[in-house]
């Protein structure tokens, strides 16, 4: 039986209790009503129907069709019968998707890029439970035009790093594969011979030309037992929807102007801005280099080249798939071409949601229902139930190690040592001694105020030297604490923004993991979700 039905502890931690979200992710999280001027329907399972009538009214037919169309050309070579299944059902007036993206990371980089696409499986899932009459397909967007090489190219896995270590630039989608093929030997070398087949089936290079193609490999393998859908946005076909905005673009800067005003707005209301506008939020992209587009007096320059307005629209026309859209209005793009419904994104991702609204509007697309993704932390049983004998809750890990410290030092202390009752027999003599120097005229006072001082101060050295005397007594205990909390929080984020999700899956069982955390996943529970495993 596979072991993500067997009964395991699962905890539910509020989110402001672990620390590692911000104000306005909090209210992005769970109270999206007072972020209402920034969004558009709210995250609540009833108003999906809202969504829905209103992507019905505004998403093409054309698309809907050519959309379907790519994607069946896409996987046509590929026996993967549950996302064709969903390829087929898009076809219908009465399917929509809900979709996640994210950089396409060596390997899926941090474990969090696997629990996005979970939570969207899940969204796609309930949303069919609750609207039987619709289908819903999760859709997972790959960032193949980003150009941050740096933060795809490594990945953490049983304490050790793997890179590719090839020189790297340009979009990300079209790098070739040159190096990959090592990094691979050291990712699978990590694995049991015994048990390294399944992650074999899902990592081998398989003939593809670029990284993009190795990516989209990679995914569907990995998820080949769910019904999710992969895109690769940059395909003429997509991609030619999106030239009429970008003509809108180039002639006005519209979307410079509209995340202005947002941004003057969300100041005025306490809320931080995550991204600046450029005043073209559009990139040239040819030769494997993604160029910005610079508004110039009469025209634009890329590079060392000058285009005027008519020039670059009439390039854009023949050749889509140069023109790239930046972080400001990738976004509109994905919107424009799907039939979305809601976007599942991190804590920073949907905090530049947040100033997008605008820009949607003036592009008349459909701004999504935005859902943040769900957040994991795993402990194996031994170590939590060290953790809970020595005194510790289950919140308590979320605490800072400088914190532990100090509170297991002080509980030892109240255990071992009888400090207490002789600092409550202090303040009792403070009080005596202030009572005495106000009779005594204030010249005593001031005295009795002077020495009262210097006793506090002694006092506190007692305390600091029994702190200390605690500490070495407990140095084993402490040491423990604080490598835990390291290794449950490495660098002193979140386990998922660092380790890869194979961490989890030292035995093999890939697939069987998946299922774990996704039977955990409820899309619309804002907590964390504590895995003991």
């Amino acid at each position: 039986m596979p072991d993500f039905f067997f009964a395991m502890k699962v905890y539910h931690i509020p989110k402001k209790e672990t620390n590692a979200f911000d104000y306005q992710q909090l209210l992005l999280s769970e109270e999206q009503d007072k972020l209402s001027s920034y969004l558009g329907f709210l995250n609540d399972l009833s108003q999906f129907q809202k969504q829905i009538d209103l992507k019905k009214v505004q998403y093409p037919s054309k698309i809907r069709q050519e959309l379907a169309e790519v994607l069946e050309t896409n996987y046509k070579e590929r026996k993967l019968p549950k996302a064709k299944a969903g390829i087929e059902l898009l076809k219908k007036p009465t399917t929509f998707t809900v979709t996640t993206g994210h950089q396409l990371c060596i390997f899926t980089g941090p474990s969090y890029f696997v629990y996005k696409i979970l939570h969207t499986i899940k969204l796609a899932r309930k949303l069919k439970e609750t609207y039987p009459t619709y289908d819903f397909i999760p859709v997972y967007w790959m960032a193949s035009e980003d150009h941050d090489v740096e933060e795809i190219r490594s990945l953490h896995l049983f304490n050790n790093s793997i890179q590719w270590e090839e020189e790297l630039s340009g979009a990300v989608g079209e790098l070739k594969l040159n190096g990959l093929a090592q990094a691979i030997t050291k990712l699978q070398a990590l694995f049991r011979d015994e048990i390294v087949d399944e992650l074999k089936e899902v990592s081998s290079l398989k003939n593809q030309a670029t990284y993009g193609s190795y990516v989209f490999d990679f995914v569907t393998q990995l998820f080949r037992d769910f019904e999710l859908v992969v895109l690769d946005p940059q395909q003429e076909d997509l991609k030619k929807h999106f030239i009429p905005i970008a003509e809108k673009e180039l002639a006005t800067q519209f979307s410079f102007q509209a995340v202005t005003e947002t941004n003057q707005a969300m100041e005025k209301e306490g809320f931080h801005r995550q991204i600046n506008p450029r005043e073209v939020n559009l990139f040239h992209l040819s030769d494997g280099k993604r160029r910005r587009i610079i508004p110039v007096k009469n025209g634009f320059t890329i590079g060392d080249s000058f285009y005027t307005l008519s020039e670059l629209i009439s390039s854009f026309q023949s050749s889509p798939t140069t023109c790239s859209p930046n972080v400001v209005l990738r976004p509109v793009y994905q919107e424009k071409i799907l039939p979305n419904l809601a976007y599942v994104g991190g804590a920073g991702e949907l905090s530049y949601w947040l100033q997008l609204k605008t820009v949607f509007e003036r592009s008349q697309v459909t701004f999504p229902i935005l859902q943040m993704r769900k957040s994991f932390q795993v402990i194996d049983e031994k170590s939590l139930n060290r953790w809970l004998d020595l005194g510790f809750s289950v919140t308590d890990l979320f605490k800072s190690k400088t914190e532990l410290v100090n509170s297991y030092t002080e509980l030892k202390m109240k255990e071992e040592i009888s400090f207490h009752s002789a600092l409550e027999a202090y303040k009792n003599l403070e009080k005596e001694l202030y009572s005495v120097g106000k009779t005594g005229g204030n010249d005593i006072e001031k005295w009795i105020g002077a020495e009262l001082t210097k006793m506090e101060k002694q006092i506190l050295q007692i305390e600091q030297k029994l702190k200390k005397t605690i500490k070495q007594k407990h140095e084993e205990q402490i040491g423990w604490i604080e490598k835990q909390k390291e290794r449950l929080f490495p660098g002193g984020n979140l386990q998922e923004r660092h380790v890869n999700f194979f961490h989890f899956c030292a035995d093999g069982k890939i697939n069987d993991r998946l299922h774990l955390f996704l039977n955990q996943l409820d899309p619309f529970d804002a907590s964390l979700v504590l895995l003991v495993i």
